[in-house]
């Protein structure tokens, strides 16, 4: 079983920490970035993340696919992120 909270935070290192962060949302099955630097994030290394399936950076948003879960996992990284990376 994925734990989010510790998915999230790897997520969020990853990306570049939340100052790096413009917008954040999820569809059903993606968390669904607007990076201020996209070259800050480390694509090998989040896809390697237990729980994320893929990572697709287009149309000025950077996604990581996690499937059905994703809600749950958006809720920790929300948190995360209104907290200035702090768990």
């Amino acid at each position: 079983m994925v734990n989010y909270k510790n998915l999230a935070k790897s997520i969020l290192d990853e990306v570049g920490g939340p100052e790096n962060i413009s917008n954040m949302t999820h569809c059903a099955t993606r968390l669904r970035l607007t990076l201020k630097d996209d070259k800050k994030a480390n694509d090998e290394n989040i896809k390697q993340l237990d729980g994320v399936a893929n990572v697709v950076n287009k149309a000025g948003q950077y996604q990581i696919l996690i499937g059905t879960e994703v809600p749950k996992l958006y809720d920790e990284f929300e948190e995360l992120v209104n907290n200035n990376g702090q768990v």
